[in-house]
């Protein structure tokens, strides 16, 4: 299947193309400012587009070209800087518009878990919460491919461990006990997905008739952020003592607990979670060890 990858540059695109390659003919489109992925590495494995998604006139001419059968939407954007927000929203209308030229492509929208009301495990029909501009840029793409007429579909997805991740707790984590510095995390838990697991239900996606109009990928299970700097101290051969670990609240806009309740994907297509969370945070941790990579802020 031909799929093009907007904003396949980034942790969730590097993975989908080591995992899925040999499956299906990608395509990446990314303007590389946020990307966790060289660019030299990535055009050595398939075709990319260095562009902004936003500017319709550099993308169409490759898109009509490339004729795809499927389209996966990743582009998003960690910076407070509101212009890139917008910019998402307004390559999806552009793809989009593309689209409905080249025979409507199957859409597949990635979604965060932040634009949901998380106070009970989240499923497809979750009320939509905005607790941010990011969550507001979001949430306007999947209203956006609610207007496209041809198959689409909004995955809700949970925290993906990517090796190739360089924002959040884990990096934070690696790069603080690297350093032998002191460790501080909130009392929250997060729902986690191995990029593997995560791969597999975006194959079910592509190739499967019928997908769901909305759907919720995860583990279906929350793991403590104290638990998750654990598992990085082990992954690192660091014989950590919980007690060294100072717990503080989180913040009223950071909710307690996140799960994702995949049921209703699993009894559509039979998916399930195969891979354990300390093999993805130690293959994490590995890869960022050996990249040295640097560590963004969270948005």
């Amino acid at each position: 299947m031909r799929v093009i990858l907007a904003g396949g540059a980034g942790t969730l695109g590097g993975d989908l193309v080591d995992l899925l390659s040999d499956q299906h003919q990608f395509m990446v489109i990314d303007d590389f400012q946020e990307s966790s992925v060289d660019y030299e590495l990535l055009a050595h494995k398939v075709p990319v587009l260095r562009a902004n998604l936003a500017n319709f006139e550099a993308i169409e001419k490759s898109v009509i070209e490339f004729n795809p059968e499927a389209i996966i939407y990743l582009a998003t954007t960690v910076s407070l800087d509101q212009q890139r927000g917008f910019e998402t929203v307004i390559g999806l209308k552009n793809l989009l518009e593309i689209g409905a030229r080249v025979g409507q492509p199957r859409v597949l929208y990635i979604q965060s878990f932040l634009t949901r009301e998380v106070s009970k495990p989240v499923r497809s029909d979750s009320p939509l919460c905005a607790r941010d501009s990011y969550s507001v840029w979001k949430l306007a793409g999947e209203l956006l491919l609610d207007s496209y007429d041809g198959e689409s579909s909004t995955i809700v997805l949970s925290s993906v461990i990517s090796p190739r991740l360089n924002v959040g707790a884990i990096p934070a984590f690696v790069r603080r006990l690297s350093a032998k510095q002191s460790l501080q995390v909130t009392s929250t838990s997060r729902d986690y997905l191995h990029p593997a697991d995560f791969s597999s239900a975006i194959q079910l996606l592509l190739t499967l008739p019928g997908m769901p109009k909305k759907t919720v990928v995860g583990s279906g299970k929350a793991v403590q952020t104290q638990q998750v700097a654990l598992c990085v101290a082990q992954a690192m051969g660091i014989d950590l003592d919980p007690k060294e670990i100072t717990v503080t609240e989180p913040k009223i806009s950071d909710p307690s607990i996140v799960i994702l309740d995949p049921d209703e994907f699993s009894q559509w297509s039979q998916w399930s979670p195969r891979h354990t969370f300390q093999d993805a945070v130690e293959k994490c941790v590995r890869e960022i060890q050996h990249s040295q990579r640097k560590i963004r802020q969270h948005h």
